[in-house]
């Protein structure tokens, strides 16, 4: 068998690497999604129960069989989701959302795919939330601070929804939430105005807020910038084979 030139092999090295993701990912999902919270009560990112573990797909698995075969289903594990203390809700700080990096800008949106928090109670789930989206905003938040999306500038609000309340481990997504009035966005941004249990801190389970994992889906491929690197990519892989072909 005839072997493959080293450099055609770097090339695809390469090339595989750009399409990497760490979890399990529903069809036309968007890759490389990075996540941010105002507040995490287990680990910054990228660790166990951080923002990103409820934006890269971990917890998710497709279920091969049972009521739920061909669906995908996420745990209960904590560390496959993100959760934060429930005061955050009501004490003024702000510190309530969770924000989602697309990694680029995209004009064909189509849904976020949203499995509630599960791990230590389903009542930790969020229930009523805002969504809120940007392009390119003048103030981007940093983790563990306050943040108010409604008088950021370059934030616009979508919807006021309520995401349903888990029913369990190893369950189908809770909510869908549609996305495709969305002319263009990078950000996505849920503030959390309540769990599904209490609000304040008291009690080992109404204490927290969270999600299990979100995805967002487009109808396309994104915009032509983000696909400037990998073109390019490409054609320097190309032109680099035929350069060693000639010699």
């Amino acid at each position: 068998m005839k072997k493959l030139p080293s450099v055609m092999v770097a090339c695809v090295v390469l090339l595989g690497f750009s399409n990497m993701v760490r979890g399990e990912m529903i069809a036309h999902a968007i890759t490389g999604v990075t996540a941010n919270a105002g507040a995490y009560a287990d680990h910054p990112n990228p660790g166990n129960g951080s923002p990103l573990a409820a934006a890269d797909g971990r917890g998710l698995a497709l279920a091969a069989s049972g009521s739920f075969a061909g669906q995908y289903v996420h745990d209960e594990a904590w560390e496959n989701d993100w959760q934060a203390g429930a005061q955050y809700m009501t004490d003024g700080s702000n510190r309530n959302w969770f924000l989602m990096d697309l990694g680029s800008t995209y004009s064909n949106l189509d849904e976020a795919w949203v499995w509630n928090a599960r791990s230590g109670g389903s009542i930790r789930g969020s229930k009523n939330v805002d969504v809120y989206f940007s392009t390119s905003p003048a103030d981007i938040p940093g983790t563990n601070t306050g943040f108010d999306f409604s008088t950021a500038e370059g934030w616009t609000h979508l919807t006021n929804l309520d995401i349903s309340q888990a029913v369990g481990n190893n369950t189908p997504v809770d909510t869908k939430i549609d996305l495709s009035s969305i002319n263009s966005a990078r950000y996505l941004a849920l503030v959390i105005n309540s769990n599904w249990g209490s609000n304040t801190s008291t009690g080992p389970a109404s204490g927290r807020m969270g999600l299990a994992e979100v995805q967002i889906t487009a109808t396309a491929v994104p915009e032509p910038t983000s696909m400037i690197s990998l073109s390019a990519l490409g054609v320097i892989c190309l032109l680099a084979f035929a350069r060693r072909n000639r010699r």
